[in-house]
């Protein structure tokens, strides 16, 4: 009776593991793993692009919000090493997520370095498509001269723990153009111009958005805003809006500003595709959001 009893132990004990092992939904290896999650994490490079890549991490950013961390490894046009860094704010499921990199510069190494001196400018924006835990594509929109272009990426180290299961296959080499790209969508009936109604925050750090219009001119579609300085103290900002079509984030504009001391400042930019760099009609969106605003006193 002792032995056919352990016999039945281990019968159920190898009945549950084998259910357990073909029939868990959120195992690691059961979800899908072209979803932007903790597979994504790790160092990405493209092999035909030896010697510059991307860190990616993942973290939590509350309220069922995940954080996403980029960093590239890449060089200017002088030939020096640029970092480039930013993060993102993303629902949990999503396959893209679109960074708005900063190059930090101004201070130096050693004893020498100095908080205070780094400055951060806004360099573009970039959206990481993810075909699988293995491949993902980095569509490259600068606004500091560097143009555009598509990167497809190989992971080549994971850090997130979650073992992947798809092979990659080798990636194309990187295209890039000083203009052109993908088309954006066609003209639709959108915001069009005049005023706007932004998401997000408002206000950071004594720097205010009093007012935002959107404009057409010579066939490009502009934003101009207006921002309010609390604080008496010299100030940069850095500012980032993204504009939508039916729920897909279309364009996006930069700002890098500095006060002078000024209480107000009224400027504008041009409006931005996302995946080209040709202009953009007014009525191609029809929502815009403030994704990133941050201000830092400056000398």
């Amino acid at each position: 009776m002792i032995y056919f009893s352990r016999v039945i132990q281990c019968l159920l004990l190898w009945v549950l593991a084998s259910t357990s092992a073909t029939a868990a939904p959120n195992s690691p290896d059961q979800v899908d793993s072209h979803i932007l999650s903790a597979r994504s994490a790790g160092l990405w490079y493209n092999p035909h692009h030896d010697g510059e890549g991307f860190s990616f991490q993942i973290s939590d950013g509350g309220n069922n919000k995940k954080i996403f961390t980029a960093t590239w490894y890449t060089f200017d046009k002088q030939r020096q090493q640029m970092w480039l860094i930013g993060t993102q704010i993303f629902n949990p499921g999503e396959t893209s997520v679109s960074v708005a990199f900063q190059r930090p510069t101004g201070t130096r190494f050693g004893n020498k370095f100095n908080s205070n001196d780094v400055k951060k400018a806004i360099w573009g924006l970039v959206t990481f498509d993810f075909q699988s835990c293995n491949e993902a594509t980095a569509t490259i929109n600068s606004s500091t001269g560097f143009g555009t272009g598509v990167i497809p990426l190989n992971k080549l180290v994971d850090n997130s723990g979650a073992r992947c299961t798809n092979p990659a296959t080798a990636a194309e080499p990187p295209f890039y153009s000083d203009a052109g790209g993908i088309p954006v969508p066609p003209p639709q009936q959108g915001l069009g111009e005049g005023m706007v109604t932004s998401r997000g925050d408002h206000s950071v750090d004594g720097i205010k958005i009093d007012t935002e219009r959107l404009f057409q001119e010579n066939g490009q579609c502009f934003i101009e805003i207006k921002l309010i300085n609390r604080k008496k103290f010299n100030q940069s900002v850095n500012l980032v809006y993204y504009f939508f079509l039916e729920d897909t984030q279309v364009a996006f504009t930069l700002f890098d500003l500095n006060f002078g001391g000024e209480k107000e400042l009224t400027t504008n930019r041009a409006i931005l595709s996302v995946t080209s760099a040709s202009d953009i009609n007014c009525n191609a969106f029809d929502e815009v959001r403030i994704e990133s605003l941050s201000a830092q006193q400056s000398p």
